[in-house]
């Protein structure tokens, strides 16, 4: 089986190439690693080899493979948590994107494959379940129950990026395909292709996955960086105003993508400020090191410390623009929090971190 349109990714090819070649497959498989990284992609791919009808699987043109690519397939079934607007391909590597406040996967929708008694036209059926961490604890504990007396000639595959929210008990029941970031090389190859700019930089904002770069893209993230710069050389006007007028528009996962990256932009300046390099987003502080960075490394540090709670508290619906109140506050001048903490939904005491309310309100 080749896997012409899976770049980089090479054990998890070898994996499932000696999977299809053998025909020795698991009952539960699951695809792992990182979001972006061509784990819902590897899942058509693969499906296309098992059923295709061509000389060198997957043609990519007998019926079969046009069938599976568009959903057409009888014997290919998918539970997502929202609904497929395109399927993964060559130009949508990361059609998926995981949404905590999104839709979950529903028991209704799991126990449905149950009802379908082993293949209609292809050797297997498969029930791909694409972000598999969102399925309610009533549908994972009735898929638990379908494994225990699974469909004749089914396999299950779980396509997830947090596996530590899928149920110890299913996750010992699959057989694990592993995904990684990409390389630098294999990186800029997808991103050539996906018509990327400023791929060096996506690529480290990333980490080296080509469907976060493509959202971080969609974000004018380049452009993001340089405005928070303003606020860490001690000028938030400009930010605050901008902020202010476009945050009205952000969805959450918008916001997610923002204060990933400029959480990373605050460790390159802390770490500056400390006498070391930067290590994400040398380009924005040049030859001299500072880039003007005014403020002082423990103001850094506590904006930081707090994003792992303002994740939390996003997944809990925290309005928006308390979370970004909540992450700034450390970076601003006295008189900059005094005049925006009027503009609150929900009171943040000082508790030294700002974030109790944001966890317990």
């Amino acid at each position: 089986m080749t896997f012409r349109r899976l770049v980089g990714q090479e054990r998890a090819r070898r994996v499932l190439s000696r999977l299809a070649r053998t025909r020795q497959i698991p009952a539960t498989l699951m695809f792992e690693g990182p979001p972006g990284v061509g784990k819902a992609l590897a899942l058509w791919v693969w499906v296309q080899g098992l059923f295709c009808t061509g000389n060198e699987p997957p043609c990519g043109q007998c019926r079969a493979c046009q069938a599976v690519q568009n959903l057409r397939h009888p014997d290919f079934v998918v539970l997502t948590p929202e609904p497929l607007e395109r399927l993964p391909g060559d130009t949508s590597l990361r059609p998926f994107p995981y949404n905590p406040s999104g839709n979950r996967i529903s028991v209704e929708a799991v126990r449905e494959t149950r009802t379908a008694q082993g293949p209609v036209s292809a050797p297997l059926r498969v029930v791909g379940i694409l972000n598999a961490e969102e399925m309610t604890l009533e549908a994972q504990n009735a898929f638990l129950k379908t494994l225990e007396e699974p469909p004749s000639r089914t396999v299950f595959v779980m396509v997830t990026s947090r596996p530590e929210m899928v149920l110890p008990t299913l996750r010992s029941r699959a057989f694990p395909v592993r995904f990684s970031f990409l390389s630098r090389e294999a990186f800029v190859q997808v991103a050539r292709t996906l018509n990327l700019p400023g791929r060096e930089a996506l690529f480290r904002a990333s980490g080296g996955s080509p469907g976060l770069a493509r959202e971080l893209d969609a974000l004018g993230i380049l452009q993001d960086r340089e405005r928070i710069l303003t606020v860490l050389r001690g000028n938030p006007d400009a930010f605050l105003g901008w902020m202010l007028e476009e945050i009205p528009r952000w969805k959450t996962r918008d916001l997610e993508l923002r204060l990933m990256v400029w959480g990373q932009i605050l460790l390159d300046a802390w770490m500056i400020l400390n006498g070391s390099r930067p290590r994400l987003h040398p380009d924005l502080f040049g030859e001299s090191g500072g880039a003007g960075v005014v403020l002082a490394p423990h103001h850094l540090m506590q904006a930081m410390e707090r994003l792992p709670f303002i994740e939390r508290a996003l997944v809990r619906n925290l309005p928006l623009l308390d979370a970004m109140m909540a992450f700034l506050e450390p970076l601003l001048p006295q008189d900059f929090r005094d005049t925006l903490t009027g503009l609150r939904r929900s009171p943040v005491p000082d508790d030294g971190l700002g974030v109790v309310s944001l966890l317990d309100g």
